[in-house]
């Protein structure tokens, strides 16, 4: 019940019972989804508000522009914006402004967002530290960097201290760009200022330094790890486990994949899929296959988590590559009992083992039997096909690809003609090689540097170095 002690007196029954009427409407709507989540009703709903006399405080509208960003009608809140100020029965606050320099940064309109903040000061509104992290990730988002970081170093001027919610925004950025001095240049200067990391923070510069190598990786994780263990509030999560162990396995550091894991169980984080699939995928990058199997079948009898598409994947993967095709199509069996279909990679993958195995007639109907191939599924047969010499078979199949619609997504590219290019020309049939590379540029398929290489190697070996003179003519000119 609302006191009519807050009431003003000059507050006639009319105008009271309007601005009770706007706040019990603006309640339901902030607080029934159901009825007022569409931007039709929400839009009613400022009419309503906005015709109101008395008008409700700001703070009402700062609610309901609220509930229309988070609907995603990111577009109708400047106009509701500018009707608002236009009536100037109402000014906005800090929170108006923070709302709409979101919206103007959530549609990519950095410079909107740029005009609303001189619209604030010229309104005699400071901004807050909300307002300048919008603005500032705003400007990163519109590759603005400069800008962005002159309204980074500006913040204190206006009053203003960055956040951990504006270090990570810069960290982010640069992160994304792969600029990891600069990331850990503003990291630097977050502890500097006494503003301490949160997890999301060192996910960012994990997820980042994951692409660079891993001694700057195993360096932040460490540091992570040191910070948990002096009190501080940050704890590694289940993503920062799964990005350092991910990134070690495909490494090649399979080892220290698993002495995360142990600080992961330490640290009472559960592995998950993601996290078993890496470890498995990493054994099998580095020829450890019989230590794959063995992990992949514990992770279902001991930590209860179900193989998924990916994981059987990674081990099909692991034995084709050893050459133990039958334990690659024992759990292609298993991964089809559990109602999983299998993706093109592993089809491929599974051509690809028997063809090294020498077994490629089989390769042959396993690909006739497949409702859908790809280019590499085909690709893969062409190189089996070169690889036991029967090489009739390769260009004959190269010519079927050719003969498919242009929009098929079997139709033969530069790796399918490197292939057989690269196969004549290590038996010596020049001329059909190049009569390959001539049919290549007619279909529009660029020729790479391997296609040169192989055409090159193959005149020099046999000592034609006229043709080999005429090859480096067209190489110099198709620079």
């Amino acid at each position: 019940m609302i006191s009519t002690a807050i009431i003003s007196p000059n507050l006639n029954r009319t105008a009271f019972c309007s601005f009770f009427f706007c706040v019990r409407y603006l309640t339901t709507a902030v607080t029934s989804t159901a009825t007022f989540s569409s931007p039709p009703s929400l839009l009613a709903l400022f009419d309503r508000l906005h015709y109101s006399s008395p008008p409700p405080p700001i703070h009402a509208f700062n609610h309901l522009f609220t509930k229309i960003k988070k609907s995603g009608n990111y577009y109708s809140i400047f106009p509701l914006y500018r009707r608002l100020v236009r009536k100037a029965v109402v000014s906005p606050d800090v929170f108006t402004y923070s709302i709409i320099i979101d919206c103007f940064r959530r549609i990519g309109r950095a410079e909107m967002g740029l005009a609303i903040f001189g619209d604030m000061f010229k309104r005699d509104c400071s901004p807050d530290t909300v307002t300048l992290s919008g603005l500032v990730n705003g400007l990163l988002d519109a590759k603005r960097v400069g800008e962005a970081a002159k309204m980074f170093e500006r913040m204190p001027d206006w009053g203003c201290t960055p956040d951990v919610v504006t270090y990570c925004g810069m960290i982010g950025f640069f992160c994304d760009v792969g600029m990891m001095e600069l990331g850990l240049g503003i990291f630097g200067s977050m502890l500097k200022r006494n503003c301490p990391p949160n997890t999301v923070v060192f996910n960012t510069l994990v997820n980042g330094f994951s692409k660079q190598g891993l001694n700057d990786l195993v360096k932040v994780f460490s540091r992570m790890m040191v910070m948990l263990e002096d009190g501080d509030e940050c704890f590694p999560d289940l993503t920062t486990f799964n990005t350092v162990i991910h990134s070690c396995c495909q490494l090649g550091h399979v080892e220290f994949g698993f002495g995360v894991l142990g600080s992961m169980l330490k640290a009472g984080c559960s592995p998950s899929i993601i996290t078993i699939t890496s470890l498995v995928n990493g054994l099998c990058i580095t020829d450890r296959v019989a230590e794959a199997s063995f992990l992949f079948n514990l992770m279902s009898s001991e930590l209860s988590i179900t193989p998924d598409v990916l994981s059987y994947g990674a081990l099909i993967n692991g034995f084709c590559h050893k050459g133990d095709v039958e334990l690659a199509f024992g759990y292609l069996g298993l991964m089809l009992k559990c109602g999983y279909h299998p993706t093109q990679v592993i089809l491929s993958e599974l051509v690809n083992g028997l063809c090294v195995s020498g077994r490629v007639l089989d390769a042959s109907q396993m690909i006739e039997k497949m409702h859908e191939c790809d280019v590499v599924t085909y690709s893969t047969l062409i190189k089996g096909f070169c690889h036991v010499g029967k090489t009739s078979l390769a260009i004959e199949l190269l010519e079927v690809m050719k003969s498919l619609r242009v929009d098929d997504r079997r139709r033969p590219d530069a790796i399918t003609y490197n292939t057989i290019i690269d196969h004549l020309c290590r038996i010596g049939r020049m001329e059909e090689a190049s009569g390959l590379l001539d049919d290549m540029i007619a279909n529009n398929i660029s020729p790479t540097n391997l296609t040169f290489r192989s055409l090159m190697s193959g005149y020099l070996v046999l000592g034609q170095l006229n043709s080999a003179s005429e090859l480096q003519r067209r190489m110099d000119g198709s620079v």
